[in-house]
């Protein structure tokens, strides 16, 4: 337990913390940037719809070729369980 809490781990906590405070400082200071008003996140909306239409179609087809069961087939040898 004594190796987790020695000089060297404090000396980079308290950095971390002195420079993170400074950093928030720094950040509170700027003023925000404005959104866009191009149509970025409309194709960016479009494109997550679109990945996920396609990746349903894609699992639905997959599961609809196997069966679409969990049971084993009939011709599966039985298992000891």
């Amino acid at each position: 337990m004594s190796s987790v809490f020695n000089r060297r781990n404090a000396v980079i906590g308290w950095l971390t913390v002195v420079f993170g405070r400074k950093l928030v400082a720094l950040k509170l200071k700027k003023p925000p940037e404005p959104e866009p008003k191009s149509g970025k996140a409309k194709k960016g909306v479009i494109a997550v719809v679109v990945a996920g239409a396609l990746g349903a179609a894609a699992f639905l087809r997959l599961r609809s070729r196997d069966g679409g069961s969990d049971a084993p087939p009939a011709d599966a040898p039985p298992t000891d369980a």
